[in-house]
C-alpha cells in the first residue's frame, strides 16, 4: 500500500479504486492531534484504516510528536499495539 504524507493538507493517504482513504490531523507544535480516519465503504474491514493510523502513528514517533486520538478509531489501534502508548499525549 503506497501512503503518501501531505503536510499542507495535514492527511496521510492512500488512492485506491473507490476514492481516497486518509487520516486527518492538526499539529501544534510538537503535538498531533488526530481528527479523523475514512475509508471508502467498499474497502472498509479491510484494515487499509488500522495501516493508515500506524503509519501516522509512526510518523508521530519518528518526530517525537505526541498524540491526541480524537477519532474515534484511533484509541482501539493503540490498544490493539500497545507500543504506541508512550505517544499518546497527557
Amino acid at each position: 500500500m503506497d501512503i503518501s504524507h501531505n503536510p499542507g493538507t495535514e492527511r496521510f493517504a492512500v488512492h485506491l479504486a473507490g476514492g481516497e482513504a486518509y487520516v486527518s490531523y492538526h499539529q501544534k507544535g510538537k503535538v498531533m492531534d488526530i481528527v479523523s480516519t475514512w475509508v471508502p465503504p467498499e474497502h472498509r474491514r479491510l484494515g487499509i484504516g488500522e495501516k493508515l493510523v500506524i503509519y501516522a502513528l509512526n510518523h508521530a514517533q519518528a518526530n517525537e510528536y505526541k498524540v491526541i486520538p480524537t477519532c474515534p478509531f484511533v484509541p482501539g489501534v493503540i490498544d490493539a499495539h500497545p507500543e504506541y502508548e508512550t505517544l499518546v499525549a497527557d
